[in-house]
């Protein structure tokens, strides 16, 4: 490993099971930086990853930043923990939606058959192929396409 700060990433799971990636500061050694992580997580499991192999192996967005896991030598978006993420977001959004139909109902020209539409599509994505085999790039357009619908009722209960 590098002695240089900047050509390493220091990795290690929290005890909520998340993955946390510390990126050393330029004035000290590895020891030193292992030391600083161990004193605020408690945690003596670090993996060191060179800067080339971090990049190789980081995924291209955050969206499921929740879902990384670290193994022995790399790190990579666990499957079914993405499936618990896009869970528990199409949950959130069912109840938005909930509130939007409650306003809707009110309106003298409400969207309440839009809203309807929108619960449907969250409703079946328990359902869908994509969701029960799909691989990560198919959760992660399911992410979006949830991500979608409640911006679009975030948006709505502001009318």
């Amino acid at each position: 490993m590098s002695k240089y700060p900047n050509d390493y990433r220091i990795l290690f799971t929290r005890d909520d099971g998340g993955l946390s990636i510390s990126i050393p500061t330029g004035d000290g050694t590895i020891q030193t930086n292992r030391q600083r992580i161990f004193d605020l997580h408690g945690t003596l499991e670090l993996t060191e990853m060179g800067i080339d192999d971090y990049v190789i192996q980081h995924p291209p967005d955050r969206k499921l930043r929740n879902a990384w896991v670290l193994s022995t030598d790399r790190f990579y978006e666990d499957e079914n923990k993405s499936r618990e993420i896009i869970r528990n977001l199409r949950n959130k959004s069912l109840l938005l939606l909930d509130s939007c139909a409650w306003t809707e109902t009110r309106k003298p020209n409400g969207k309440i058959n839009d809203v309807d539409d929108k619960a449907v599509i969250l409703r079946n994505i328990p359902q869908r192929s994509e969701f029960s085999e799909g691989n990560i790039l198919n959760l992660k357009n399911m992410y979006d396409e949830i991500f979608f619908i409640n911006q679009w009722a975030i948006n709505l209960n502001k009318t």
